[in-house]
C-alpha cells in the first residue's frame, strides 16, 4: 500500500455560471512503478484505475483512505479496474492467461464466465456488469443474475460494445454499422441508435441515473466532438479554443460532464450548463500538474483522471467544495453563531430545511429543536454547545429546494471546517429536509480533515430528481425513507 501526496488546497474561481469552488489536487501515487491512471470514483471517494508496479507490470488498484491498494490479477501479468459502485465492488479486466473480465469485492477477484477474450467496462449498484467480448468481432454483453447476455446490435450480427450501465439497467455503448459505428442506448435489451452530430460515427461512454448520455461523435465537418444526449436528441458540447477534438467520458447525476480536449498532449475539461472549462485553469499556481484527461466525476463534484505531475504520469483526484450558482454574499458568521460555551467539548448542530414560497415554519423549528435538545441534555448541558444553523438568507439566491441543495453544499463545507477549528471532539448533526444536505456536507468536510466523532440525524430528507441518496462520512444513510445513524 502506498500513501498519497497532498498538495495545498487553494481557493479558485470556477468560471461557470458564476460559481465559486475550492479546488485541491491529490497525486494518488503508484504501486511502486512510474505511472498510474484513474478511471472511476464512487460516491464515497473510493477510486479505481491501474498503476505500474515496481516490476513493471500494470495492476488494478483501489485507492481509499489515502492509500493505493493492489487488487492483483487473475493469474496473468496485468490488470486494470474500470469501475466501482457504491458498495465498493470493482469491475475491470485482467490477464489470466487471456484477457478476462473480473469483479473484485472484499479482497477477492473473481472472473466472469467468459472463455474468450473479453473485458468489463462498468458495474452498477445492483452489481450488474457490462463490457464486450471478442468472437468473430466484438460484441456487447451484460452480466446479471449470474448470466451473460449478448446485447443485440443495430445491424444484426455487426457487434459493438457496452460501456456503461445505470441504476435502472439502461446500457450505453456503440454498435457497428458497416465500417462506421453509432452510439446506442439499450433499454429492455433493445438497441436505440442515438444518431450523430452530423457525421457518420458516434459512441456513448457513460450514462447517469437520470438517463443522460455522453460520448463522442463526428460532426458534418469531420471533427470529433463530445456530445450530451438526452430526451430530445444529441447536443454538441463543444471543445476548447484551438482544440481539434473533444470527448466526454463521464457524467454525474447533476448533469456535469468531464472528459478531454485535444490540445497539445490533451487537456482535462469539464462541461456544465453549456460551458466548457479547462480544469488546468483551476489549479493552484506552480502546482506542477498538467491535467490531460478527466475520466470520472461523482455527485460531490470530485473528479479523477490522469495528468503529468512534474513530468511523471499520475492518477489524480480534483476536489471542489461546492457547486453553488452564485457565491452567497453573507459571511459565514451570519450562518454559524459564535461559540457561547467555551468549555464545551461537544456540539449539536441543527439545520432547518428549504424556506420558500413564503413558508417560514423551519425558522421557528430550528429554535424549538435547539430548546428541546438543551432540555433533554439536562445536567450534561455544560459539556455541549447547541448550534442552530439559519441559512435562509443564503437560500434567497435560488428559487427551488433542489437549487438550495447547491447552496447547502457550500455552507455545509464552510460549517464543517469552522467546527473542526473550534476543537470539538464529538459533533451530532440534525438536519431537516434540505438541511440534511447541509449537515451531510458539514459532516463530510469535518470527517475528511479531522478525527472528530460524528453522528447525524436526518429528518424527512429532501431528495430532488438526480439525487438518489443522502450521504454522510462515506456512507449511504438515506435512500427512500428517513434513517438515523
Amino acid at each position: 500500500m502506498y500513501s498519497l501526496k497532498l498538495l495545498g488546497t487553494a481557493l479558485v474561481s470556477l468560471a461557470l455560471a458564476d460559481q465559486l469552488c475550492a479546488a485541491g489536487i491529490i497525486d494518488l501515487g503508484t504501486l511502486g512503478g512510474t505511472s498510474s491512471t484513474a478511471f472511476d470514483i464512487n460516491s464515497f471517494g473510493q477510486i479505481v484505475g491501474s498503476s505500474r508496479t515496481a516490476t513493471g507490470q500494470e495492476h488494478a488498484f483501489l485507492w481509499q483512505n489515502g492509500e493505493m491498494n493492489d487488487l492483483g490479477t487473475l493469474g496473468g501479468a496485468n490488470s486494470a479496474a474500470s469501475s466501482i459502485n457504491s458498495s465498493g465492488a470493482v469491475a475491470g479486466t485482467s490477464d489470466g492467461p487471456t484477457s478476462r473480465p473480473f469483479i473484485w469485492q472484499g479482497g477477492t477477484m473473481n472472473s466472469l464466465p467468459l472463455s474468450v477474450i473479453s473485458g468489463a467496462n462498468d458495474i452498477n449498484d445492483a452489481g450488474h456488469v457490462v463490457g464486450a467480448y471478442f468472437q468473430n468481432g466484438y460484441h456487447p454483453y451484460v452480466w446479471q443474475n449470474e448470466t451473460i447476455t449478448t446485447l443485440p446490435s443495430i445491424v444484426v450480427g455487426n457487434g459493438g460494445g457496452a460501456n456503461a450501465i445505470n441504476s435502472s439497467g439502461l446500457v450505453a455503448g456503440y454498435s457497428y454499422v458497416g465500417s462506421d459505428y453509432r452510439a446506442v442506448l439499450w433499454q429492455n435489451g433493445l438497441p436505440t441508435d442515438l444518431g450523430t452530430l452530423g457525421g457518420t460515427r458516434s459512441a456513448a461512454n457513460a450514462i447517469n441515473n437520470v438517463g443522460q448520455i455522453v460520448g463522442r461523435s463526428t460532426t458534418s465537418t469531420g471533427e470529433s466532438h463530445a456530445f450530451l444526449w438526452q430526451t430530445g436528441g444529441m447536443a454538441d458540447l463543444g471543445t476548447l479554443p484551438g482544440a481539434t477534438a473533444s470527448e466526454a467520458f463521464a457524467i454525474n447525476n447533476r448533469g456535469v460532464s468531464v472528459g478531454m480536449a485535444t490540445v497539445g498532449g490533451g487537456r482535462a475539461v469539464l462541461w456544465r450548463e453549456g460551458a466548457v472549462t479547462d480544469l488546468n485553469t483551476l489549479l493552484p499556481a506552480n502546482s506542477g500538474w498538467t491535467l490531460n484527461e478527466a475520466r470520472a466525476i461523482n455527485d460531490l463534484g470530485h473528479i479523477v483522471g490522469t495528468g503529468l505531475y512534474n513530468g511523471d504520469t499520475r492518477a489524480f483526484e480534483l476536489k471542489f467544495a461546492t457547486t453553488v450558482t452564485r457565491l452567497p454574499p453573507q459571511p459565514l458568521d451570519s450562518v454559524l453563531p459564535p461559540a457561547v460555551n467555551q468549555q464545551a467539548k461537544n456540539a449539536v448542530v441543527i439545520a432547518h430545511g428549504w424556506i420558500g414560497h413564503g413558508w417560514a415554519g423551519d425558522q421557528s423549528w430550528v429554535t424549538e429543536m435547539a430548546n428541546a435538545v438543551t432540555a433533554r441534555l439536562g445536567p450534561a448541558e455544560s459539556e455541549w454547545e447547541i448550534i442552530p444553523i439559519r441559512w435562509d438568507d443564503q437560500q434567497s439566491l435560488v428559487t427551488t429546494a433542489g437549487a438550495a441543495l447547491d447552496i447547502a453544499d457550500y455552507v455545509g463545507a464552510a460549517v464543517g471546517t469552522e467546527l473542526v477549528a473550534r476543537g470539538y471532539e464529538h459533533i451530532h448533526f440534525i438536519g431537516h429536509s434540505a438541511g440534511s444536505g447541509l449537515v451531510s456536507a458539514a459532516a463530510d468536510r469535518a470527517s475528511a480533515i479531522s478525527g472528530v466523532r460524528i453522528h447525524s440525524t436526518f429528518l424527512d430528507p429532501y431528495l430532488p430528481p438526480g439525487r438518489a441518496i443522502v450521504k454522510c462520512c462515506g456512507r449511504v444513510v438515506f435512500r427512500r425513507r428517513p434513517l438515523e445513524v
